[in-house]
């Protein structure tokens, strides 16, 4: 176990990291409670980065802001998607102080754990600020944001597990095809603008809105694996040969101070609330909605189409040409899987990367004295065209649902199945106060409830000020 353990803190560690967006990614607090059942239900600050249309459903004349006070805009994810808490306790947390000693039933137990892979993750999201001012219909509304996204994903490949636990079997075959990582802090700026159509001609909707977002994009660090494949093979004489093909790309803030494996320079750290970017980008969101007898909303949207050009302290990790070794307990030998699968590093002029582009879908409805108060329903459709950060090109499908019993208090639930995290079920609270309003939320409250069986936390919560 102490192999498997080690193996994985260097593999990850390899590409070192600071711990979203996209069709999967953080979003605010309120859209969080509707398990991101956000395309047709969202207005004013929240519409920034989901569809810029939707901020022409806020009233007219209104202004609205959010900002670390009272309350900052804050998003945490973290687990993975085939251990729970209870099971890492179980295997890695040893018994009573002592190295635990695997049986068979155990060794079995645990290569299984990974038959669905082996991705671990966090994510973290904070909205600096945001404002929006909806204007009258026929100028518009405006809107500026800054937020950072912090997010780390790497995937532990099952044949390592295997190899760890049975040793070097013989005339066996172990892929490490399937494992990778893509690390990035960004920051984005965000200029977004919306308007109604009125210009159409047109007698079935009400109201049909159309918005756009420019942004500018500065990456503060990026770690990722162009592509992976390595292979062991075991031969009759306990003796092991190998392949190794991996390329990998890395940036970092030159504020940081970082120094590469393979650089013996000495630099200082700098850093501050703005840091120097390692790579710059632009993004575009284009998106339409409308709204049909005052209580059907449709939305489209396509976010973050734009890339980022990692220009600044890049370096390029590869690992080409065949190994062999016969002992997995000698420590040189063990080094020597390490530097082929992490390979030799060097530095590179420079290397770009996509931003988690997606295609958003989805209508809302609004039952008005149905029930005690009033009642919103929405149904969404994501779906990612990458597998950067925030993104996954499994479509993602959602319902959600507010409750507005009383006119001062908002309660939210919400499903989403699909993308990367499979089901989800989310729970929120909103609160209304007239000038300001606070959220609560988590999207994965089937994995509250499950205790120790759990594989993954997430957290929101969020502020905004409303001025009419």
């Amino acid at each position: 176990m102490k192999i498997i353990f080690t193996t994985i803190v260097l593999l990850t560690l390899s590409f070192t990291s600071f711990a979203q967006y996209g069709s999967v990614g953080s979003v605010d607090a309120r859209s969080m409670s509707l398990a991101k059942t956000y395309n047709a239900t969202t207005s004013g600050i929240y519409a920034v980065g989901i569809n810029p249309a939707n901020m022409m459903f806020s009233p007219a004349n209104h202004f609205e802001f959010s900002t670390v006070f009272p309350m900052p805009s804050l998003t945490m994810k973290a687990g993975d998607n085939f251990m729970s808490f209870e099971d890492f306790k179980y295997f890695f947390g040893g018994d009573n102080g002592n190295a635990r000693i695997l049986t068979p039933a155990d060794k079995q137990r645990l290569s299984d754990l990974f038959s669905n892979g082996g991705r671990v993750f966090a994510d973290v999201s904070i909205n600096e600020f945001s404002a929006m001012y909806k204007a009258k219909p026929n100028i518009g509304a405006f809107a500026f944001s800054m937020a950072d996204y912090f997010a780390v994903s790497f995937t532990v490949p099952k044949s390592l597990i295997e190899l760890g636990l049975n040793g070097n079997q013989t005339n066996q075959v172990y892929s490490f095809n399937d494992a990778a990582t893509k690390s990035w802090w960004l920051r984005m700026y965000s200029l977004s603008y919306a308007r109604d159509l009125p210009e159409i001609d047109q007698k079935i909707f009400d109201q049909i809105a159309v918005g756009a977002s420019i942004k500018m994009v500065n990456g503060f660090f990026y770690a990722g694996m162009d592509h992976m494949n390595t292979d062991l093979s075991t031969g009759s004489q306990n003796q092991i040969g190998g392949n190794a093909d991996m390329v990998g790309y890395a940036a970092f803030s030159p504020s940081f101070g970082s120094v590469y494996g393979f650089d013996s320079s000495n630099t200082k750290s700098n850093m501050g609330f703005f840091p120097k970017p390692a790579g710059t980008g632009l993004g575009f969101d284009l998106g339409v909605a409308a709204s049909m007898d005052k209580v059907w909303r449709f939305s489209l949207s396509i976010t973050d189409i734009g890339s980022i050009k990692w220009d600044t302290y890049t370096a390029k990790y590869s690992a080409t040409g065949n190994f062999s070794i016969t002992d997995l307990t000698d420590k040189n030998q063990l080094d020597t899987i390490k530097n082929k699968m992490i390979g030799k590093g060097d530095y590179t002029n420079g290397f770009s990367t996509s931003l988690p582009t997606a295609l958003r879908a989805g209508a809302s409805y609004y039952l008005d004295h149905v029930v005690p108060g009033s009642m919103l329903l929405a149904f969404d459709y994501n779906q990612g065209f990458n597998d950067y950060p925030g993104n996954s090109v499994t479509p993602r499908f959602s319902v959600g649902a507010e409750w507005i019993p009383f006119g001062w208090i908002n309660v939210r639930t919400g499903f989403s199945v699909g993308g990367l995290d499979g089901f989800g079920w989310a729970v929120g609270l909103g609160l209304e106060t007239g000038l300001i309003e606070f959220n609560f939320a988590t999207s994965d409250m089937n994995q509250v409830v499950m205790g120790n069986s759990a594989k993954m936390y997430t957290v929101a919560f969020g502020s905004r000020w409303k001025i009419d």
